[in-house]
């Protein structure tokens, strides 16, 4: 990546990466490609931020003492639970998230337009794995050249003492933080899902990782300098505490996001009814997932993912089948037995599930009945306790208290590291909770 800690490429880090290479995953329309397309995308996006600042005027918040910037529905669900324990903060939505959305506004695009031809001649000149990200998505890179100072100008205005991102890949998340930085604003960050290899180093002064699976993926050399703490799931801290023992499976969950192959889905689903016509099955789309779903599964229930959260639909199910998701780890944590099926395709173990034995692996449909049958249970704490640190300790269901007290002790001069041990990593200063004595 770019040494400049704010270039288009830097903030674009989640299409431009070909360690994470989500370009690979899907099909991209021939239509939706080249110069041509990426500036009238441009245009047509730039209008309709005009026409939104004409519209709205959003009240921001004033001088909160954590500011928490969140552009999607998932992003801001992982911070409300912490939020709610800090006195004085504040949530700003971004662009897609619940609420009147902030930024980017018109005067990002105004800005991003500076740039235009430093990002044609980028895109021409790009090889490989980038020159597939510039072609797709050249309106993207040419609105980076405009966030950074737009997001200054933002921050500056509602005057945080504290940035707390729950997203460090995402275009607006990273134009953010590299805005506070310049800006001498203390940053943190805290995990929305799970995370895979091939995520950015760590560039906050805190970060609150949900376990040790975490802080091995992040021990980077771009790392160093950066503290962590490993809190468990603050979001999963109400669900954890319900967690319940499941006998058998009346009702299966069919989790899906959005690098699923339909084909695989619909042969799943259609295989299952052959089966097991008297099973029910719930199904769940990703909230960016904008595919027809109700055409594809025909009569079968939907768990609504923008009125309904990933624990509410968890709560109602014995088990999940899902493809690559942060949703297994979810339903473990609350009992609820997860099996994972290939649909995307890749054979690939993206988040070491598989390896690790939190999830089992499936073929199909006959495959995942048996399993059903043969359950014995969710994994064992040690095995959770790897993906959510708080398992099975005091703070076991009340991690966003854990990571709301770090934040308040961080306003206040510093963290008491009394109650923490130093974790073994090679570029991360990283802490776990002391064992208690008994």
């Amino acid at each position: 990546m770019p040494a400049d800690p704010a270039t288009p490429e830097d903030l674009n880090y989640l299409i431009v990466s070909p360690e994470l290479g989500v370009l690979n995953y899907r099909r991209h329309p021939r239509w939706r490609r080249g110069a041509a397309v990426g500036l009238a995308i441009y245009a047509f996006q730039a209008l309709r931020a005009a026409l939104r600042d004409i519209r709205a005027r959003p009240d921001l918040p004033s001088r909160p003492t954590v500011l928490s910037p969140v552009a999607s529905l998932n992003q801001l669900r992982a911070v409300e639970p912490v939020l709610a324990h800090v006195e004085g903060a504040a949530v700003l939505p971004l662009q897609g998230a619940p609420g009147q959305p902030t930024f980017p506004g018109f005067r990002a695009y105004l800005g991003g337009l500076a740039g235009l031809p430093q990002a044609l001649t980028a895109a021409r000149a790009a090889q490989g794995y980038a020159r597939l990200a510039y072609e797709r998505h050249l309106d993207r890179f040419v609105l980076a050249h405009g966030l950074v100072a737009e997001a200054e100008r933002l921050l500056a205005k509602v005057s945080p003492r504290l940035v707390l991102l729950s997203n460090d890949h995402w275009l607006l998340n990273r134009a953010v933080l590299r805005a506070a930085q310049r800006l001498g604003l203390p940053t943190a960050y805290v995990q929305h899902a799970a995370v895979t290899h091939g995520f950015p180093p760590l560039e906050f002064g805190l970060a609150f990782l949900d376990g040790l699976d975490a802080l091995e993926k992040y021990d980077l050399p771009g790392s160093a300098g950066s503290r962590a703490f490993l809190t468990g799931m603050a979001k999963g801290d109400e669900a954890r505490r319900k967690a319940r023992h499941r006998d058998g499976a009346s009702v299966l969950g069919l989790a899906l996001n959005p690098l699923d192959r339909e084909d695989a889905v619909v042969a799943f689903a259609n295989e299952l009814r052959s089966l097991a016509p008297d099973l029910k099955v719930v199904y769940r789309p990703h909230p960016r997932d904008t595919r027809d779903w109700d055409r594809l599964l025909p009569g079968m229930d939907r768990s609504d993912p923008a009125a309904e959260d990933p624990f509410q639909f968890l709560d109602r199910v014995d088990a999940i089948v899902c493809g690559p998701s942060s949703i297994a780890l979810e339903a473990a944590l609350v009992g609820v037995l997860p099996l994972t099926l290939d649909f995307d395709g890749r054979g690939e173990d993206h988040y070491g599930f598989i390896g690790s034995g939190l999830v089992r692996l499936v073929g199909g449909a006959a495959e995942a009945l048996e399993a059903l049958r043969a359950s014995r249970g969710t994994p064992d704490e040690a095995v959770l306790r790897r993906y959510s640190a708080t398992v099975g300790t005091h703070y076991d269901g009340r991690s966003a208290e854990l990571v709301a007290e770090l934040l308040t002790e961080t306003l206040a001069g510093g963290v008491d590291l009394s109650r923490w041990q130093r974790v073994e990593a090679r570029f991360v200063e990283a802490y776990e909770l002391r064992p208690k004595r008994r």
